[in-house]
């Protein structure tokens, strides 16, 4: 029986989003283990992160467009909300974070680096790059809701999947910043896996699991290949920066294995109130992280890869709740409704 799509307001669609929290969950999880100096083997492991966290925004980013459509919304409102949703937080934070910098340092970066940073390159402050990819797969999401799911829409975006990894082949504009920031990272994300997340609302679980096996395959048979003709076994993370075909295997296999178990399998931990939390303040738990960090190194505390990860997630934990609770008391007594862009 096919499963029912996110904004379906029945029983089914409600307990598809406790679960989908969940997946954030580890999705982040996976991305701040990532920046705390673990072994080769975690990051090999934890390479499906990003993928999975594109699948899950396309299939909540739909549901949000189509509550839109049924109350008649216009789509520029559409876009402006995605804005406000990633890009103000992330300007307020980096505006914050260099002026911390800045009374810290005593030293000011380059006027480039700011204006990198704040054009959410991987060329200025490294973290951000992952935000304009979703804003990149936010702003697909009307167009794969309107032409979706007609027939020809499988043959252009694998055509325009197979032009992309021609260009990385033939090494067109891989030394243009301009291309490695639109094209490279466009083509993949927003495309590609904007589209597998749009039609994960609308496949059965069993298809689900047989994308899963299908991503893998193409993951192991790459794997296979790379071994016996370059004498070793790569590491996925090698074929991240462009995402290419050997990450994104990986990364689409992992992810829908993981959404594929999520539907079968209900746990009380998908309603829980943390998970609800991280799930519903996951850019701002990202943000912070950013920050717990670099205080992290300053205060020279253990570099155990697995306590500095748990060290970082929790405390960044704790300042969102504790930010939520100041901005939910200065709400009480003023009505201030720009506060909003602080909460995540």
């Amino acid at each position: 029986m096919p499963s029912q799509p996110v904004h379906d307001q029945s029983h089914h669609a409600v307990s598809r989003i406790g679960y989908i929290d969940f997946l954030k969950v580890i999705g982040l999880t996976g991305i701040v283990a990532a920046h705390t100096g673990p072994p080769g083997w975690v990051i090999m492991l934890r390479c499906f992160d990003v993928p999975l966290m594109v699948i899950l925004s396309a299939m909540l980013g739909e549901r949000a467009y189509s509550r839109r459509l049924e109350a008649g919304k216009p789509l520029q409102g559409y876009y402006l909300s995605r804005v406000k949703r990633l890009v103000f937080p992330t300007w307020v934070f980096l505006a914050f974070y260099f002026l911390i910098r800045f009374i810290s340092e005593g030293e000011a970066r380059s006027f480039r680096y700011y204006a990198a940073s704040f054009l959410l390159t991987q060329y200025g402050i490294k973290y951000v790059w992952v935000i304009l990819i979703y804003l990149y797969s936010a702003l697909m999401i009307p167009f794969f809701c309107r032409f979706g799911q007609k027939r020809w829409i499988w043959a252009g975006v694998a055509a325009a999947y197979a032009l992309y990894e021609l260009a990385y082949h033939l090494k067109i504009g891989t030394e243009s910043k301009l291309l490695m920031i639109t094209f490279y990272d466009f083509v993949p994300y927003a495309v590609g896996l904007t589209y597998l997340g749009f039609l994960a609302n609308r496949l059965s679980r069993q298809k689900h699991l047989w994308v899963a096996a299908g991503a893998l395959a193409v993951f192991v048979g790459m794997a296979v290949y790379y071994r016996l003709t370059q004498g070793s076994f790569q590491s996925v993370q090698n074929a991240k920066y462009p995402a290419r075909l050997y990450y994104l295997s990986y990364g689409v296999g992992c992810s829908f294995a993981l959404l594929s178990f999520c539907e079968r399998v209900r746990l009380r931990l998908y309603e829980s109130k943390l998970v609800r939390f991280i799930s519903s303040h996951s850019l701002w738990l990202y943000l912070w992280h950013i920050l717990v960090l670099d205080v992290y190194s300053v205060l020279r505390f253990p570099e155990n890869w697995v306590v500095k990860w748990l060290t970082v997630f929790a405390a960044s934990v704790l300042i969102v709740y504790l930010i939520n609770l100041g901005l939910e008391a200065v709400e009480k007594r003023k009505r201030l409704k720009w506060l909003w862009v602080l909460r995540g």
